[in-house]
């Protein structure tokens, strides 16, 4: 087995997609580079999203930064082909290692949220894995949206507020909306206190979950519950 089959099934690749060069970059004053590029083979066809073959219409190279090889970037490399539809159009064909638009690899951007999920600082971060902490925030918030539009909030029966600040002494510069039974974040409020958010009386969710408020006396006087 040589290097470019053995790498192809480390990334997990299948046909058409295969490994066909690895090179290493070492240059004076450089960070060193693992570099793998990946192909396909003359002729092959690629999978609209309705399940239809398509030809390949052209090539467009494109870049993306996967996890490190030891302590070494690395960096995959694909003309990815445009392709011909049925109807007549033309789109980039989907990559199986990254999603569209990214420029980072799947698995480099699971190991990122990985990281801020154990309640490590985007700038450490972003440190470890060698890029801008902007870069972090866009696929942190990528996710973070895609989670949202998924969840379905109508299930929600009860509901804990809590109010909290960023700086000493000042009172109310964010709610946050807990979930109770699964202690799970709805949803924060900045720059609005809890006693503002008492006096409005109903929290909706979702157009068909309307919440009422009630103070419950066994809490803090900053705390309520729907």
């Amino acid at each position: 087995m040589n290097s470019d089959a053995l790498f192809g099934m480390a990334l997990g690749l299948q046909e058409p997609w295969e490994v066909t060069e690895v090179s290493f970059k070492a240059e004076a004053g450089q960070r060193p580079e693992l570099h793998l590029r990946i192909g396909f083979a003359s002729g092959s066809k690629f999978k609209y999203d309705a399940g239809v073959d398509c030809a390949v219409h052209d090539t467009l190279e494109r870049q993306w930064q996967h996890l490190n090889f030891f302590e070494h970037r690395c960096f995959l490399h694909c003309r990815v082909p445009p392709i011909s539809t049925s109807d007549g159009r033309v789109r980039n064909a989907d990559v199986p290692w990254s999603r569209a638009g990214s420029c980072f690899t799947l698995l480099f951007e699971a190991f990122a949220l990985a990281l801020i999920e154990r309640e490590m600082p985007v700038s450490r971060v972003a440190q470890i894995l060698g890029v801008t902490p902007q870069r972090i925030w866009t696929v942190f918030a990528h996710w973070v949206d895609k989670t949202r539009l998924a969840d379905d909030p109508s299930s929600i029966t009860k509901l804990g507020v809590d109010e909290t600040s960023s700086k000493k002494g000042h009172s109310g510069d964010c709610t946050d909306y807990v979930w109770d039974s699964r202690n799970r974040l709805v949803q924060i409020k900045q720059n609005q206190t809890i006693s503002a958010t008492y006096s409005q009386g109903l929290y909706r969710v979702s157009p068909a979950t309307p919440l009422q408020m009630h103070k419950t006396p066994a809490h803090s006087p900053s705390r309520y519950h729907y």
